[in-house]
C-alpha cells in the first residue's frame, strides 16, 4: 500500500518519519489508521505480542508484516477479503473468522506454511478452498466450519484435539494420525459411509451426521 505526497513521490506510509501526518485520526476502515489510534508509538510495535482488532469494520490488514514479534492475531469479524500472516512467524493463535452476514465480505485465501508455531486457528465463516495445515504440527484446535473446502489433510497434526469442519464439501476425513483429538465436529459435509474412520480416537467426543455409522 504506498501513498502520494505532494511531490508525487511513492512512500510507504508504514516507514514514514511523521506518524502524525494524517489529520484528523478517524476510522476509515484501514489498518494503518487503527493502528495509529491503537498504538501511536511504533517505535514499540516490535514488542508488541498480541494485537486484538476484532470488529473494527477493517477492510484491510497492510503492516501486519511489521509485528515481527506478535503471538496472538485477532481480526475476526471485519471485511477483509485477503490476509497476510507469512511474515509473522511466531503467531501461535490466530483468529480471522468472518460473520455470517453474506453482504459483507470474506477471506478466500489463507497461507500458514509460514506460521509453523502455530497452536490455535479459527478461521470459520470464510470463502476458503483450500487450506494448508501441514506444516503446522503443532495446532491443537483447528475450526474452519461453513467454508468451501473439498479435502483437508492433518494427518500431519498428531497434537491435534479439537477439530471443526462442518459445512463444507469434504468426502473424506482422515483422522487416524490424530490420536490425541478429543472433539470432531463434521456434520454437513459430503463424507461417504466410509470416509470417517475413528477407531484409534479413543479419547474421542463426536459431532457427525446421523447416517454416518462408526
Amino acid at each position: 500500500m504506498k501513498y502520494i505526497k505532494e511531490y508525487n513521490e511513492y512512500v510507504d506510509p508504514f516507514d514514514e518519519d511523521d506518524w502524525d501526518e494524517v489529520e484528523p485520526l478517524e476510522p476509515d476502515g484501514t489498518f494503518l489508521t487503527w493502528l495509529k489510534i491503537k498504538y501511536p508509538d511504533k517505535n514499540k510495535w516490535k514488542y508488541i505480542k498480541e494485537i486484538f482488532c476484532y470488529n473494527q469494520k477493517l477492510t484491510d490488514l497492510i503492516g501486519i508484516e511489521k509485528f515481527i514479534n506478535l503471538e496472538i492475531l485477532d481480526c475476526s469479524s471485519n471485511q477483509l477479503t485477503e490476509l497476510d500472516v507469512t511474515k509473522n512467524i511466531n503467531l501461535i493463535s490466530l483468529f480471522c473468522s468472518s460473520t455470517l452476514d453474506m453482504t459483507l465480505k470474506s477471506i478466500d485465501k489463507l497461507d500458514v506454511s509460514k506460521n509453523i508455531e502455530l497452536k490455535t486457528l479459527y478461521c470459520y465463516n470464510n470463502q476458503l478452498t483450500e487450506l494448508d495445515v501441514s506444516k503446522n504440527i503443532k495446532l491443537i484446535t483447528l475450526v474452519f466450519y461453513n467454508n468451501q473446502l473439498t479435502e483437508i489433510d492433518v494427518t500431519k497434526n498428531i497434537k491435534l484435539e479439537e477439530l471443526h469442519c462442518d459445512h463444507n464439501q469434504l468426502t473424506e476425513l482422515d483422522v487416524t494420525k490424530n490420536v490425541k483429538l478429543e472433539y470432531l465436529s463434521c456434520y454437513n459435509n459430503q463424507l461417504k459411509l466410509n470416509g470417517l474412520n475413528v477407531n484409534k480416537n479413543i479419547d474421542l467426543e463426536i459431532k457427525k451426521p446421523s447416517w454416518i455409522t462408526l
